[in-house]
């Protein structure tokens, strides 16, 4: 496949049946986000058959510290763009508990930077008790972040630990992904 056929790859076109496969695999829900006007935002969701008690679905504005999804936003979007996002007086437009504190207080660098080595964010009961998420980041053909997919389910039966079987099939799912994106 040339250059010019990778630069014309919808990144969600690719995406999706991936996501599809990867839900059946895991038996729980897959999300996939792009950043939006106002954030991290939900533009498909693969519901599974077991029911999760959640308010996210397609258009959801994610929060940016609060989240997984939006932690590997944040941890992969220019130091401009956070920065300008830091000084914003709200910190993150989309509020999931800590509302007082600065996103610079709620994130901090040291979060980061390991989310940029793992390339893998897990939320265990938070923002929502009794629901586990991991979020993993797929990249483009510039190694620029494209979009970030989310595996979310019950607590009770969703392990959200990077050693897991869950975790490595979304590693995986999201460098297959960003290959066929033409990432390096």
């Amino acid at each position: 496949m040339g250059l010019s056929c990778l630069n014309q790859l919808d990144p969600l076109k690719v995406a999706t049946p991936i996501i599809e496969k990867l839900a059946l695999e895991i038996e729980h829900s897959v999300a996939i986000a792009v950043w939006g006007n106002l954030g991290p935002t939900i533009v498909r969701m693969i519901e599974s058959r077991e029911p999760i008690h959640v308010n996210m679905r397609t258009g959801t504005v994610m929060s940016v510290s609060g989240t997984a999804t939006g932690k590997v936003f944040a941890a992969f979007m220019t130091k401009e763009k956070l920065d300008a996002l830091k000084a914003l007086s709200l910190g993150d437009r989309v509020s999931h508990g800590d509302a007082d504190l600065r996103l610079e207080e709620q994130l901090t660098e040291q979060e980061l930077k390991q989310i940029r080595k793992d390339k893998l964010v897990s939320a265990v009961g938070k923002p929502i008790p009794g629901v586990n998420a991991l979020s993993a980041p797929v990249f483009d053909q510039s190694g620029k972040l494209a979009l970030v997919i989310t595996a979310l389910g019950p607590a009770i039966s969703f392990p959200a630990h990077g050693d897991g079987s869950i975790a490595k099939a979304l590693l995986a799912s999201a460098n297959e992904i960003s290959n066929r994106l033409g990432a390096i």
